[in-house]
């Protein structure tokens, strides 16, 4: 089985010039100079791993170098590249020495036949050199340079010129390749474009100027290159060439190197060996370092560490380096596997059923990142519901040394900590699938809560372990308000419909028509009882019994008096014993106030040394005696008082009870009796109570109770409409609290997305949720006839459509105008009206009804996440397991690693590139990511650091090889599970070569 960890991070040198270079200041080519030289590579800083011998025109001094690294001289260098440094036929601004000369760096496949590949590149490096006297051509040759030095010294002596320069020196200073010619060798010959890499100077290439002819000849030079080389002295240099390229439309792919020539008198010096800037993501390998040009930006850093490799010293414990899963027997191979893993971006791919679910799920049980229930393969209804699942355990050993191990089945621990994230495709799929509006898709909030509370600074938490318990904290406040405000909501609205309940009931009686008709009978019973009068007058006994009535309501009307004179002396002297007793309160404080003054005193003298010059408080026994004897004297007369007046009722009683007997010892009248019957209809029909029929009296109460119920009516409904709006001004207070604790993630998440092609939105808001299942089923459907089809799934939206969920009166008026509506006939508000006890259900009643619709219990705040500008229920579930994906991409402040199941799954390959992918790049330069894909986007166009090829062998045991993307071992198994296979991936390419392609509409 093949394992490699992926790509590393490294610091590259590839331009360094060995003792042999033709130009350097090593003292030669000497033992001497070599030893030491070797002995300085050897100790360059340990995190160089690859260097490039880049001498002058020849790979000699390469040799030599890859020699000391067979013997073992180099045990830190990973990989040596062959890099010859040339110059070219072009020229930019004249110096003191004369015109400088562009400068072009071959770097060569070191795993090719070099020397076949130098000489297929040299053949191309030709110089013609046509002045004076000197005829000159040849292709790059150690004699050819001598010849050509031995041409010019003999002209330049000829011509009287003194000149020091040895042939070699002079060859060199003056062998200028034709560009013209390596150019087109480098379009044409297959074998130099697929092993050679070609770096232009910057310095050189940046002294030739802008303007003229001169502009086409820069993008020409920097047509043919994959690279730029710059010696900046500073970091800050380097990357200041990086934008000024990147400004000018040209390659702007810089690699900092050390353009080594001689030994350096203070360590890092410039142009010093270890003077080095730059960092590379890739496998030390030629075809490493071109897929890192490919993927600059993300793989060649000039940090002084990169972030990923800072992970490693700083969170060690948040790297997973190697994985074993192993069975406790020869027996228990089933599932076997040892792996390393990249601390960067791994992606495992694999066909269906190959063994990718197995190997996130047990990297995530041994990380015990808990929710198992939504495992694809360590589940007791596939692997664990073997019996011989017990006999694997699974070790992860983390980047600080520390190995976790578990028994495959364990019981989830609930005190362990987690250390890695995992989000299973079956539980993304699961929250995101349900409508984020009701209650069972309001996980997918919780999920995001998780990744938002990690924003709020541990000083706002308020000791909160998680969101929720933060929430709960912030809002207690508001909420009891809130409560508060709906019990009294609820009594105010039983006020209400109890006033219309009553009101309703006296406009049905049409008390005005009832009064005339008592009036009536009142006016007809009058005129009959004067009738029978007349016919008593005659009769003496009748006059006797007339007399003692008359004497009979004078004595009941000062019955009344004495009774009301009787209670107002109860009450005088009830109120004086109060008096009474409170005095004696009153006296024992005072008493205990003047003794705490005297002995206030007596340490004051004691402090202050002034005994007796203090006068001693006193309590005044003779104005105490005062107070009590005032008081008990009108308690006294209030006492006599009281008994004089209750025998005063005693005896009218008596009297009253005297006439009544007279009164019955003279109606043996038929005539009288009659008329007393008569009188006594007239008196109930004027002033009865109602209990047995309607008066005058009574209906006039009741006329007087209809216009006070008309403001009662008014009163509650205004109590309805302050509780309604107290209640939507908590809901307000609970927006702004929110929006306080999801702002920090706001505000991260603008930041981390401006910059991307991420189109997300991220705000707090009311929402209407299941406003119309809230009252609907109170009522008779059938009564309903004028109001808004409450069928449609659009009801709410639809209700709500004009109206501000932030304006309290707006909402209070539209939901008053609902009410109406209810109320009268058909639901239309030109109805008559017809109350709303008459449209309830069975069981139902007003109150509740009325207290769903005002309590407002279906206007919720939210935090509103929009792609897009579509919100999140406006969303596809594919849609809404990207935006979970983006927050815990984006936002999750963990640096524990983080295991996706299919990520890609649902998305369309635009969402993938466009968002996706620009996440996950972001996420891993903070966390370490694996992800289970068969996309080919996600694992290629993601640029992956590590691919684990996942495949169950014909004995049906999984097997898993791992390299980086450009691994060659891995090659095929990429092609075949993310492009079906080369012969497929061919077709595609034909097919899209022949395609007809158009932009902006033409051809």
């Amino acid at each position: 089985m093949s394992k490699s960890q992926g790509t590393t991070w490294n610091k590259w040198d590839l331009h360094i010039h060995t003792p042999l270079s033709i130009e350097q200041g090593y003292g030669g080519d000497t033992e001497k100079a070599w030893e030491k030289f070797i002995g300085e590579l050897a100790n360059l800083d340990k995190q160089i791993k690859v260097i490039g011998i880049s001498d002058y025109w020849f790979i000699d001094g390469y040799k030599k170098v890859v020699q000391a690294k067979k013997d073992g001289l180099l045990p830190n260098i990973e990989t040596i590249f062959p890099v010859i440094e040339t110059r070219v036929d072009k020229f930019g601004t004249a110096k003191k020495d004369g015109l400088s000369r562009v400068n072009i760096h071959f770097l060569m496949n070191p795993d090719e036949d070099i020397d076949r590949l130098y000489a297929a590149l040299a053949q191309n490096l030709k110089c013609q050199h046509e002045a004076e006297a000197v005829n000159f051509t040849s292709t790059i040759r150690p004699d050819a340079l001598d010849e050509l030095g031995r041409q010019l010294l003999a002209q330049a002596k000829k011509n009287g010129q003194p000149v020091n320069d040895s042939p070699r020196q002079m060859g060199f200073a003056n062998f200028q390749a034709q560009f013209t010619l390596i150019r087109d060798a480098l379009k044409t010959d297959k074998y130099l474009r697929e092993n050679v890499l070609v770096f232009m100077g910057r310095r050189e290439w940046e002294d030739i100027k802008w303007g003229g002819s001169a502009t086409a000849e820069k993008h020409s030079l920097m047509g043919v290159a994959d690279g730029v080389f710059t010696a900046s002295p500073t970091r800050e240099d380097a990357l200041r060439c990086v934008n000024t390229l990147r400004g000018s439309d040209v390659n702007s792919k810089v690699l900092h190197a050390s353009d080594a020539h001689e030994w350096s008198v203070i360590p890092s010096e410039p142009r010093s060996l270890g003077h080095l800037f730059t960092w590379i993501n890739a496998d030390l390998s030629f075809a490493g370092l071109r897929h890192a040009l490919t993927e600059y930006d993300s793989r060649v850093s000039f940090d002084a560490v990169p972030r990923s490799v800072r992970r490693l010293t700083d969170q060690p414990e948040t790297i997973l380096e190697n994985i074993v899963v192993s069975g406790d027997s020869e027996n228990d191979d089933l599932f076997h596997l040892d792996l390393p893993l990249s601390s960067g971006f791994v992606v495992v791919i694999g066909n269906k059923g190959q063994g990718k679910s197995a190997l996130l799920d047990t990297v995530a049980f041994g990380s015990h990142s808990g929710r198992e229930d939504d495992y694809s393969f360590l589940r007791k209804d596939r692997f664990l519901g073997d019996p011989l699942s017990s006999n694997y355990k699974v070790e992860l050993t983390w980047a600080n040394g520390k190995v976790s191990e578990r028994r495959l089945g364990e019981s989830h621990d609930e005190s362990e900590t987690a250390r890695a994230e995992y989000l299973p495709q079956q539980l993304v799929e699961r929250i995101c699938s349900a409508d984020p509006t009701t209650v069972k898709g309001a996980q997918l909030e919780t999920e995001i809560e998780r990744v938002i509370f990690q924003h709020i600074p541990v000083e706002q938490r308020c000791g909160s372990n998680n969101f929720s318990e933060l929430r709960e904290k912030k809002l207690a406040d508001i909420q009891l308000q809130m409560r508060e405000s709906r019990v009294e909501l609820r009594d105010s609205i039983e006020r209400w419909v109890q006033a219309i309940r009553e009101r309703d009931d006296l406009e049905s009686k049409k008390l005005h028509e009832s009064k005339g008709n008592i009036e009536s009978l009142v006016d007809e019973k009058t005129i009959e009882l004067d009738n029978v009068v007349k016919k008593l007058e005659r009769d003496d006994s009748s006059n006797v019994v007339s007399k003692a009535r008359e004497i009979r309501l004078r004595l009941e009307k000062t019955e009344r008096l004495v009774e009301q004179r009787v209670k107002n002396a109860q009450e005088r002297w009830t109120l004086l014993d109060g008096k009474d007793n409170d005095l004696d309160l009153r006296i024992e404080k005072l008493r205990q106030i003047v003794h705490q003054v005297n002995e206030q005193a007596q340490e004051l003298e004691s402090s202050h040394y002034i005994s007796g010059r203090l006068a001693q408080a006193t309590f005044d026994s003779v104005v105490e005696s005062e107070f009590r004897t005032a008081i008990r004297g009108d308690k006294d007369f209030a006492q006599e008082w009281l008994a004089a007046w209750q025998e005063k009722k005693k005896t009218v009683t008596g009297q009253i009870a005297e006439i009544q007997r007279v009164i019955d010892e003279n109606s043996e009248n038929p005539d009288l009796r009659l008329a007393e019957g008569i009188r006594k209809q007239i008196h109930e029909l004027q002033n009865g109570d109602g209990t047995n029929a309607p008066s005058v009296v009574f209906v006039e109460s009741q006329i007087q109770r209809l216009q006070t119920l008309s403001e009662e009516v008014g009163n509650s409904w205004e109590s309805i409409k302050k509780n309604v709006i107290s209640i939507h001004g908590s809901i307000q207070d609970e927006l702004e609290c929110k929006e306080q604790l999801y702002s920090y993630a706001a505000s991260d998440l603008e930041f981390l997305t401006k910059d991307n092609d991420i189109a997300m939105e991220f705000s707090v808001d009311t929402h209407v949720r299941e406003f119309k299942n809230s009252w609907v089923d109170f009522v008779n459907k059938q009564k309903l006839g004028a109001l808004e089809d409450l069928s449609s799934l659009d009801f709410d939206e639809n209700f709500f459509q004009s109206v501000d969920l932030g304006d309290a009166d707006a909402i209070w008026g539209k939901l008053g105008e609902l009410l109406s509506s209810l109320e009268r006939e058909r639901a239309d508000l030109n109805g008559d009206y017809r109350g709303l006890s008459n449209i309830l259900r069975a069981g139902k009643s007003v109150e509740d009804l009325v207290e769903q619709i005002f309590g407002m219990k279906w206007l919720l705040t939210r935090y509103r996440i929009a792609a897009d500008e579509r919100d999140l229920n406006q969303l596809s579930p594919g849609q809404r397991g990207l935006i979970l994906l983006l927050f815990y991409l984006l936002l999750d402040r963990q640096s524990k690693p983080l295991l996706l199941d299919q990520p890609e799954e649902n998305l369309d390959n635009e969402s993938i590139k466009s968002l996706l992918l620009p996440a996950i790049r972001q996420a891993v330069q903070r966390r370490q990511i694996i992800a289970v894909t068969h996309n080919a986007n996600l694992a290629v166009v993601g640029d992956a650091d590590q691919v684990i090829h996942a495949k169950q062998t014909a004995e049906g045991k999984f097997s898993y090889v791992s390299g980086s993307l450009i691994d060659f071992r891995l090659g095929n198994p990429i092609v075949d599970v993310l492009e079906g296979s080369h012969s497929a991936f061919r077709n595609r390419g034909t097919k899209y070569a022949d395609m007809k392609l158009y932009t902006n509409g033409v051809k």
